[in-house]
């Protein structure tokens, strides 16, 4: 039912007991109150010097128990960052099993702690490097802005550029048009283009007098 290393865990139970005039305790059932789990620390400097435990449960509980206090020992009382799945991986289990009242006990000592002593817990945040940590300098920000204003600005001309294109090759095509409607060739006539783009064929002077 159980692998080997719970186990050995089970066996060996490593971190079994209470602590003397613990910094912080707590017990708690699990749900169906068929396991009762304790945990004790011994907090130096903020963090956690020694977990124990006690434990009226099965060997997995036991064993979780056990692999809970082996890991958060040495750990910032500020911020324990044991979880379930990392148990039941050291633990090489995956079952279905409900472990998190154990986890619940593990806080509820924590809490203790801070209450007890009357403090507050402290939010740890990553600490920033030197180049993290500078301010952005005025000159930084303008050329940022300078860079911006000029990405815009080659859009700009792009736009516009693909814009008169558009425009010349429309005119092209009301030229040919005009000329197909006539009947007539391009040397039989001078374009006027600003002119005939407004008024039409009106503007176009005849090279040649004599075609109508």
């Amino acid at each position: 039912m159980y692998n080997k290393i719970i186990l050995n865990k089970f066996i060996e139970h490593k971190n079994s007991g209470r602590i003397s005039k613990p910094d912080g305790i707590a017990d708690i059932y699990n749900a169906d109150e068929t396991a009762h789990v304790e945990f004790s620390l011994r907090i130096e400097n903020e963090n956690i010097a020694n977990c124990q435990f006690r434990a009226q449960a099965n060997p997995y509980i036991i064993a979780v128990c056990s692999t809970i206090a082996d890991l958060v020992a040495g750990s910032d009382i500020n911020e324990v960052m044991v979880t379930p799945q990392q148990i039941k991986d050291e633990l090489q289990d995956n079952s279905d099993i409900d472990i998190d009242f154990c986890f619940d006990c593990l806080r509820l000592a924590i809490d203790d702690y801070f209450e007890s002593n009357h403090k507050e817990k402290k939010i740890r945040k990553p600490k920033k490097t030197e180049e993290s940590s500078a301010e952005p300098k005025l000159v930084d920000i303008l050329n940022l802005l300078n860079n911006s204003i000029d990405e815009s600005q080659e859009k700009t001309d792009i736009f516009e550029s693909q814009e008169e294109d558009i425009v010349e090759s429309k005119e092209e095509i009301k030229k040919e048009e005009m000329i197909s409607n006539l009947g007539l060739n391009d040397d039989d006539f001078i374009f006027d283009d600003d002119d005939m783009l407004d008024f039409g064929v009106d503007f176009m002077t005849l090279k040649n007098s004599d075609k109508k």
